[in-house]
């Protein structure tokens, strides 16, 4: 009778740590909402000099993940105004990741032809950057610049 009581004590047991361990498992990460202003782009949104411009900053950016990620990241197009204020929308994805994920920052290289930035998760195996083209690759009195996502996250559900 004695062991009978005990293997059910050891049972319960295993059974709550199971449970609690399923609890506080994270979610699987995807990909953050786009930013306020940033939408995606069409093939057609802008010309060839900036699309040229745009694949050479992806490149630039995707050469410095590709030792750490693979060179097989998403790459998933958007756009934004030209006007737009680089900081809110950086600070939009680190409160996406950093904030509630706990992704740290990956510091990337300037180039002064974009602005970018990275995250990458505390396992250090996904990392979510964006790469937007420098203002003056507007079209004349303003428009939208490629924002450029290269990510190895999933879409969101």
């Amino acid at each position: 009778m004695r062991f009978t009581t005990t293997t059910r004590r050891y049972a319960v047991s295993l059974l709550l740590a199971a449970f609690a361990l399923s609890a506080c498992s994270e979610a699987p990460a995807v990909l953050p909402p786009d930013a306020p202003g940033v939408t995606i782009a069409k093939d057609d949104a802008f010309t060839d000099a900036v699309r040229t411009a745009d694949k050479q900053s992806q490149k630039d950016v995707l050469d410095q993940l590709a030792s750490r990620f693979g060179r097989d990241l998403r790459i998933l197009p958007r756009r934004v105004d030209s006007d737009a204020e680089p900081l809110p929308i950086k600070e939009h994805y680190e409160k996406e990741l950093a904030g509630a994920r706990g992704w740290k920052e990956f510091p990337l290289t300037d180039y002064g032809s974009t602005w970018s930035f990275a995250y990458i998760s505390p396992d250090n195996r996904q990392v979510f950057a964006a790469v937007v083209l420098n203002p003056r690759f507007a079209p004349e009195g303003g428009g939208d610049v490629p924002l450029t996502i290269l990510t190895n996250l999933p879409d969101a559900r």
